[in-house]
């Protein structure tokens, strides 16, 4: 007789065994949600401790001092943080079911859409065509200004000669230093400006109406080189001064109107604040020095008629103010919304995947935007000539974007750092039209 314990007992189902596939997918999608979780507690961390801020700043900062320990930090939080958050999941077996993997996607995808949202419009578009007019001959004009700039991987059209003339630490906006100066050394002053081949390139200059600038809005857009066109204001201005000594103060005019006036031309469509400062030292040389020949030396009407003529053309006065401001905008808003480049060049997988998580920390419109709307208070600022508060606002905004955000974080980080200093600039600025202004006045009489 058979006995029940005999009995074959039931045997329980074996589970049926997941995929490869989906192993491999499960295992690729949780990998994706820790990547996901470590990229959002890494903006959480920058954007509480000032101590990771520097450190991350030094990522998108060259004069950063802090490289090793940014290497350090983030080593450690790419391999620290997704191997703990691996391991709590795998403990908690977060991994291992479809919705447990789909809750966490659909609670962080609200988060990354809010990340990468940027504002629809330009609120404040600055054209430099409009801002900066290139004139007629534009392009023959531009050329001729950027006579000794490497150009397209070439060498510049000429060579600069660099004279050797005696330097003084006194110019012509202190008299009687640069009297002393002139008069010692006549003879050399005197030599080295009958020997400066750039002469010949002056009078070209003075040949247009406007000397055009035809440069694109970006940083890396050739300029005209500073040296050159210094020292021709420089011995320029001492062959004046000297002749104006020597009492002749018609020849001393004729000297010194072509300086001004090529300075005069330089500025309307400046489209750099290299440029329009360039314009502008050559001004205030020019004008201490008719200063300085009129005070020493007869000049006939027509010399004054003409120099009448040069300080009324050119540009300046409030107008003058606020396109400085809006110059150096319209060229940084340009980079500040380029920084995903051009789409259409091909790019390394890597590099497209790169730009894809930069849109989470940068929105280049809102970030624009917020540059435009101080641009604009300080442009009115600079024009109405209120300077201190031009120089506190300005302080201000840098303050304000010191410590990066949790959104755009990239965004505020820039800016702290593309806000040029321009309360000098704006200062000399002011004081060459007030010469200007009394040049004009004294002339009039």
């Amino acid at each position: 007789m058979d006995h029940p314990a005999s009995a074959s007992a039931p045997v329980a189902p074996v589970p049926a065994r997941t995929s490869l596939f989906n192993r491999i997918l499960r295992g690729i999608l949780l990998l994706g949600l820790v990547g996901a979780l470590t990229f959002l507690l890494g903006l959480a961390v920058i954007t509480v401790s000032p101590f990771i801020a520097t450190a991350f700043e030094a990522l998108i900062s060259p004069e950063s001092k802090l490289p090793k320990l940014v290497g350090v930090l983030v080593l450690l939080f790419v391999i620290v943080v997704p191997a703990a958050l691996l391991w709590i999941a795998r403990r908690q077996h977060w991994g291992n079911s479809w919705p447990s993997l789909a809750a966490g996607y659909l609670l962080l995808a609200p988060v990354f859409v809010w990340l990468a949202w940027d504002e629809p419009t330009i609120r404040y578009p600055v054209s430099l065509d409009e801002l900066c007019p290139p004139g007629p001959q534009a392009e023959s004009s531009w050329e001729a200004t950027l006579a000794f700039t490497p150009r397209d991987h070439r060498s510049a059209p000429r060579t600069f000669s660099a004279p050797k003339f005696p330097l003084s630490s006194a110019g012509p906006d202190k008299p009687a230093e640069w009297q002393a100066y002139l008069e010692k050394n006549r003879e050399a002053l005197h030599a080295a400006w009958a020997g400066l081949p750039e002469r010949a390139w002056w009078a070209e200059l003075n040949t247009y109406a406007i000397l055009g600038d035809l440069m694109p809005a970006r940083f890396d857009a050739p300029i005209i080189k500073f040296q050159p066109y210094r020292t021709m204001a420089q011995l320029g201005c001492a062959e004046a001064g000297l002749l104006a000594l020597e009492g002749k103060g018609d020849e001393a005019m004729d000297t010194l109107l072509p300086i001004l006036e090529v300075g005069r031309k330089l500025e309307p469509s400046a489209r750099s604040l290299v440029r329009f400062m360039v314009a502008r030292v050559i001004q205030k040389m020019g004008l201490h020095t008719a200063r300085f020949i009129l005070d020493h030396a007869p000049v006939s009407p027509d010399r004054r008629a003409r120099l009448a003529a040069v300080l009324a053309g050119g540009s300046g006065g409030p107008a003058g103010a606020r396109r400085l401001i809006l110059i150096e905008y319209a060229i940084s808003s340009n980079y500040l919304l380029s920084q995903f480049g051009d789409s259409a060049r091909p790019r390394p997988l890597w590099k497209r995947g790169l730009l894809g998580l930069f849109r989470f920390v940068y929105n280049p419109i809102a970030t624009t935007n917020r540059y435009g709307e101080l641009t604009q208070e300080l442009a009115g600022l600079a024009e109405r000539r209120e300077l201190a508060g031009f120089g506190t606002r300005a302080e201000a905004f840098v303050a304000s974007n010191s410590r990066p955000r949790f959104k755009n974080m990239a965004g505020s980080l820039m800016l702290s750092m593309t806000i040029p200093s321009y309360a000098k600039v704006l200062d000399s600025y002011w004081k060459i039209e007030d010469l200007r202004a009394g040049l004009a006045a004294d002339l009039a009489q």
